[in-house]
């Protein structure tokens, strides 16, 4: 009777185009029939026709089949993917014209052009790594998750020790020629604690050490590097990911507490950085130190009209515009109108991704989305707090897609391909074996099958 059941299941599974469900489809569709027929056969009817009656109260292998392939279908967010389209697009027209203001008679335009070029290349090999991610199945990474996280503490080591700088921050140097910011290391500890987070076993109060790792160790690396905004933003992350994990509410805040300990330490014994932040407050009394960019940042923002002074500019108003103060650009180009609708389109864009985090059966998955929602919702929010003057430049950030940087706009398509490959396993369980009716007993009640016999 084995032979039947596998034979319908492969049958079921031939209309499903997703792959990589079909294990699961013929176990959670395996369960139901034993389950139903061995409630048959305690009703003294004959395994074979117990077995025979099951399958045609499940329905035909051809109508089941069809009906969880719509459930796993592909829904590609077309909406999602056009608004990232157009943000980077904006991006490389805004870096255009804004390398024109470099354009001197000894600076052909040529050179102001290969601005363009690189964000180009780089868009393009962004959106490479998003279809990447989106096919491939990212829970095989949650194995490796304590073998990525101290890979990074390695490499942060390595950036310590060496102290190479580029722009007047620390940087990883893999050559004479070749550096990278401290970006994809802490890309890369998000991500490693997002599978810590679901590996360890909360219940046992000794894995409670596991917690201070994830939380306590990368930031005082971060700050040790002396990287407040991205400080700021992995303890945010974390701290979130922690809150709305399984964790006990007592463990949640010593875990709290513990983490904001070497913070608190840092920011008492750093005269540099508190004199840099009260400077930067009153920047209007600080204009030839800490607050000359807020200044001008002040200055140009009252100049701006309503739809704006047009794309090409005299001179370069602020130091590397386009990356850390292409919002500012946008602002003075498009005005507070095209702002305003630039924001939209950022705002349609994060909650469409929040929208869907509640839908997942997958906690590691569910893990992933928030947490590189927050990586690029907190990077875009202080880039726009920043832009408008209403916050320190020290946590002003980098423009998810739209700031010039190889690193940023690789980084921003591969997370948001790590969310879209979530959100398309959503209904699958990494531990499905555990789970003998889970996902489809709560998601799909057609399956619900009402035996209905009569014993003649």
């Amino acid at each position: 009777m084995e032979s039947v059941i596998e034979r319908y299941l492969d049958e079921v599974c031939s209309y499903i185009k997703f792959k990589e469900v079909h294990e699961e489809v013929k176990e959670e569709l395996r369960c139901h029939i034993q389950e139903f027929v061995e409630e048959l056969v305690d009703r003294g009817i004959e395994e074979e026709e117990a077995v025979k009656k099951v399958i045609k109260s499940m329905g035909s292998s051809d109508l089941v089949g069809e009906r969880l392939n719509k459930v796993h279908k592909d829904k590609i967010d077309w909406i999602s993917l056009i608004i990232i389209s157009f943000l980077s697009i904006l991006g490389v027209v805004s870096i255009y014209f804004i390398s024109l203001s470099h354009v001197t008679r000894d600076e052909p335009v040529v050179h102001a052009m290969s601005y363009m070029r690189v964000n180009i290349f780089y868009s393009c090999l962004g959106i490479i790594l998003l279809g990447i991610f989106y096919i491939w199945d990212i829970r095989k990474l949650k194995k490796y998750s304590f073998l990525i996280f101290f890979g990074v503490i390695v490499l942060f080591g390595c950036v310590m020790v060496n102290r190479n700088t580029m722009n007047g921050r620390l940087v990883l140097s893999l050559g004479s020629n070749i550096s990278i910011s401290l970006y994809p290391l802490v890309f890369l500890f998000i991500l490693s604690s997002c599978g810590i987070l679901d590996i360890v076993d909360w219940e046992k109060r000794r894995n409670l050490w596991y917690g201070f790792l994830i939380t306590i160790v990368p930031v005082v690396i971060l700050m040790i590097c002396k990287s407040t905004s991205l400080t700021f933003v992995y303890l945010t992350i974390i701290l979130t990911l922690i809150f709305r994990s399984n964790i006990r509410t007592i463990d949640k805040i010593i875990i709290l507490l513990g983490s904001l300990i070497p913070v608190f330490v840092f920011l008492g014994s750093s005269e540099y950085f508190i004199n840099s932040m009260l400077k930067q407050i009153d920047y209007m009394n600080n204009i030839d130190d800490y607050g000359f960019i807020r200044y001008r940042i002040h200055y140009l923002l009252k100049d701006v009209k309503m739809f704006g002074n047009g794309f090409h500019i005299q001179g370069l108003p602020l130091p590397v515009m386009e990356s850390s103060f292409i919002m500012v650009y946008i602002i003075i180009s498009l005005g507070w109108v095209g702002f305003g609708f630039v924001v939209s389109m950022i705002g349609v864009l994060f909650f469409r991704i929040i929208n869907k985090i509640g839908l997942y059966n997958n906690r590691y998955l569910k893990n992933i989305s928030l947490a590189f929602f927050l990586l690029l919702f907190i990077q875009a929010l202080l880039h726009i707090l920043g832009s408008l003057n209403l916050i320190p430049t020290t946590f002003h950030g980098l423009m998810p897609f739209v700031s010039y940087g190889r690193t940023n706009i690789l980084l921003s398509f591969t997370a948001f391909g790590f969310i879209l490959s979530s959100y398309r396993r959503r209904n699958l369980k990494l531990e499905s074996r555990e789970n003998k009716l889970g996902v489809f007993k709560n998601k799909l009640p057609y399956l619900e099958v009402k035996l209905r016999w009569r014993n003649k």
